[in-house]
Parts: structure tokens; C-alpha cells; sequence
């Protein structure tokens, strides 16, 4: 434990050191004093990939041993998990087999009304064919009444536990998205996503602001390396 200690002051003095020479700099008006920034430059950026190596060292063992810890707890862990999965999965199934019986249910109602209502509209239709004004009349209020059962999912009220509907968005048509995205439609266009990666790679090929791409342009940016 002292070694560490030791060590992560003397990586502390190392930092303070660097920084300090680093900041004997302060402005740049004369090629005499841009050659000693740049050296100043070099000299900073060789110690700071320095000292990161140092860092990485001193962090490898604890990384090491939080992973190997992380390891065995998550395998600890996992029959737990697995369980809660588990029942999960049958209490959803349980709550999904409901749900269809009760659009079942309502379905059915639905077509049994349905056939009602076509059944007393024959008979209105034919008491309208027989000029019987009044049957019609009846036959009509009848089917009027007619309404389907609506029926109901019942959930089990189980304390601690809630249940909550969530939406997610597909993407079933790409060429459509971006043909409505060119159409003006802004939430087509706010779902287009640029590959960041994809568009550095061809402005790094080409060189050049144009990309030979409508709605995108290469970008020149000047830094600084040590050689």
C-alpha cells in the first residue's frame, strides 16, 4: 500500500512539473518564440502520453481486480436473474392470454350484434316491401338497440407489481423515410440519422469540400503533431 502511495505522488510531482514548465509560455509573437512553443509543445505532449501510460499502469491491477469481483457476483447473480426472467415471462403470458380472451369475447359480441342488427333490418326491409310503415318502424327501433357487450381485461391487483404498455418505432421502409423527409415532412427528416464515421471517411478520401453528396461538405481542420 506505502509503494502506491509513493507512487501516485510521484506521478503527482511529475504532473505539476510538466504543468509548470508547460506554462513558462504564455503568448507567441515572433517566430523566435513560435520555435520555442513548439518545442515546448512537443516536449508537454510527450510527457502527458507518458504520464497517461503511468496512470493506465497504476489502475491496470484494480481494473483487474473490480472485473474479476464484477465476474463473480454476476455469477452469483445469474440463477436470481434467470428466476426473475422466468416469471416474468409466465406472469406476461398469463396477462397476454387474457387480453385475447377478452378480444375474443368482444368480437364475438361485436358479430353477434351485428347479425342482429342484419336480421331485424331483413325483416324491416320486408315490412317496408309490404307497406307495413309501422312494422318497419318497430323493426327499426328494435335494431337501434342493438349494442355489443363490451368486455373488460380484469388484471390481478398484486401489491409492489404495476403493469405498463410501452411503444418502440421499426424501420420498415427506409427509401420512403428519406423520399418524406424530402417531401418537407420534419419528423421524416428529424429520423434520419447521419454515419458520422462514414462521411469523416469519404471528406478524409476525397480532400475536398465537395463530396460529390447533396447536403453534406467536407471540412479542412488545421492541428498540430509531434513528429
Amino acid at each position: 500500500m506505502s509503494d502506491k502511495k509513493d507512487q501516485l505522488v510521484d506521478f503527482s510531482k511529475e504532473v505539476a512539473v510538466a504543468v509548470k514548465e508547460a506554462g513558462s509560455i504564455t503568448q507567441v509573437v515572433s517566430f523566435e518564440e513560435a520555435e520555442e512553443a513548439s518545442v515546448a509543445y512537443a516536449s508537454a505532449k510527450k510527457r502527458l502520453k507518458a504520464l497517461e501510460e503511468t496512470r493506465k499502469s497504476l489502475l491496470a491491477p484494480l481494473k483487474k481486480a473490480v472485473t474479476d469481483l464484477d465476474s463473480t457476483l454476476k455469477a452469483n447473480l445469474a440463477p436470481l436473474e434467470a428466476e426473475v426472467e422466468r416469471l416474468n415471462s409466465i406472469v406476461l403470458a398469463f396477462h397476454a392470454a387474457e387480453r385475447k380472451k377478452a378480444i375474443d369475447a368482444q368480437a364475438a359480441a361485436d358479430a353477434a350484434a351485428a347479425k342482429e342488427q342484419a336480421r331485424l333490418e331483413a325483416f324491416r326491409q320486408k315490412a317496408i316491401d309490404r307497406g307495413d310503415t309501422a312494422k318497419a318502424e318497430a323493426f327499426e327501433e328494435r335494431a337501434a338497440l342493438v349494442v355489443p357487450v363490451t368486455t373488460t381485461v380484469e388484471v390481478p391487483k398484486v401489491s409492489g407489481v404495476g403493469y405498463r404498455t410501452t411503444w418502440s418505432g421499426e424501420l420498415t421502409d427506409k427509401a420512403a423515410l428519406i423520399q418524406a423527409a424530402a417531401s418537407g415532412n420534419v419528423q421524416a427528416a428529424a429520423l434520419l440519422a447521419v454515419d458520422q464515421v462514414a462521411l469523416n471517411r469519404l471528406a478524409t478520401a476525397l480532400k475536398s469540400t465537395n463530396l460529390g453528396v447533396p447536403g453534406v461538405r467536407g471540412v479542412e481542420k488545421t492541428g498540430t503533431q509531434v513528429r
